[in-house]
């Protein structure tokens, strides 16, 4: 019975020994070429996707361990004359365990020149062996594509204007915080910045602007953007010179007829919108030295539409006065105010409000009187012609 036991306890304790020893062999790495079959780049990411030249970005890249041992890595770099490594050699990295992953991130600046190229990335193993795997990142100088898509003909002062900014994106890939920021000085600007954030390959946006200026100005508008962790700018100038509008709202009046009506002068005619924007709040009075009187001190008019029009009438009085201004005062839709005048001639009238010259009711009786005194004078001397006879 003990030889049994001794026996069955031998073959115990053999069977285990062999069992650490394989299980000991297992964990051991694999020498050269079979660690490096085993180990294999799974996916990688450069960020941003596009340099620009001097930008700083990271190269991501993951291995994994596809084999049933583990493999002993020794360290871990990337490489390319075109590139400076900032940050991410890796002069000791260790074991990759069976079925695992390990992830390398590298930081890159690009030099001047742009391209496509192919840093290599190097996986040394401990013992013999290497892994290497070329890397793509491109480097364009392609900016962004800015320009002036909506504005005014001309500018006035104090009136507000729209102006549109596009933006658009041709590079390959996405830029980030992009916003737009008008500068300069003589005008105000609503809002004060557009902030656009995201803006995709081949795709465009545009930041509206509310401009008013105050004089003659020059705005630039600075689009400012991230590539990556990179700070970006360019910017578009857009003058503002003052002038006067092509579409602005423009009464004119005509038709223009003027009648004294006992002591004070009564003006009626037609105004018509000869813009190509509504006119509000039109109105219609004298100006001194007239002096408006009822029943029509002003005319309000209110809105005309582009070739609309309105009848007017307005009264007032004025003494030795041969014209007066007519004045017309409106608002564009924006709400800014604008006056338009025009001179109206009078006819003459005496201070006592009897009327003078062709239309004095004196004129008749003289003309009368003097073709009596011709006609006399005629008969008169015919007749000393026959006495004397």
């Amino acid at each position: 019975m003990l030889a049994k036991d001794f026996i069955r306890m031998f073959l115990s304790v053999t069977a285990i020994c062999i069992l650490f020893i394989s299980l000991a062999q297992a964990e051991l790495p694999l020498p050269g070429d079979q660690a490096a079959a085993q180990v294999t780049v799974t996916t990688v990411n450069v960020y941003p996707g596009e340099f620009f030249p001097y930008d700083t970005g990271t190269v991501s890249i993951t291995v994994k361990n596809t084999g049933n041992s583990p493999v002993a890595i020794r360290r871990a770099t990337i490489y390319d004359n075109n590139f400076i490594v900032e940050e991410g050699n890796y002069d000791s990295v260790g074991l990759l365990g069976a079925g695992n992953s390990m992830t390398f991130t590298f930081t890159l600046s690009a030099k001047a020149q742009s391209g496509i190229f192919y840093p290599v990335f190097s996986l040394d193993f401990r013992d013999s062996g290497f892994l290497r795997y070329p890397v793509k990142i491109l480097v364009k100088e392609t900016q962004l594509s800015v320009s002036i898509q909506d504005r005014p003909d001309s500018f006035t002062e104090g009136k507000k204007d729209k102006v549109g900014i596009l933006i658009g994106n041709p590079r390959d890939n996405t830029v980030e915080s992009v916003s737009v920021t008008p500068e300069g000085k003589n005008f105000d600007s609503i809002p004060s910045g557009v902030f656009i954030g995201t803006l995709d390959p081949n795709n465009a946006t545009t930041a509206t602007f509310t401009i008013t200026p105050s004089a003659d100005a020059n705005i630039t508008f600075r689009v400012s953007y991230k590539n990556g962790v990179n700070d970006h700018s360019l910017s578009v100038p857009l003058p503002l010179v003052m002038g006067t509008s092509k579409t602005s709202p423009n009464p004119v009046v005509s038709n223009i007829a003027v009648k004294e009506e006992g002591g004070f002068y009564r003006v009626t005619g037609d105004v018509t919108n000869a813009g190509l924007e509504d006119a509000k709040a039109v109105i219609i009075t004298s100006s001194p030295p007239a002096v408006p009187v009822d029943p029509f001190k002003v005319n309000v008019v209110g809105s005309l539409k582009p070739d609309d029009f309105s009848s007017f009438e307005v009264t007032f009085k004025s003494e030795n006065n041969p014209s007066i201004p007519l004045v017309i005062d409106y608002k564009d839709s924006d709400g800014n105010p604008y006056t338009n005048r025009m001179t109206v001639e009078l006819p003459d009238v005496n201070t006592t409000g009897g009327k003078t010259g062709a239309d004095s009711p004196l004129l008749p009786v003289a003309i009368v009187v003097a073709a009596a005194v011709l006609v006399g004078a005629i008969v008169l001397v015919s007749w000393r012609h026959r006495g004397s006879a």
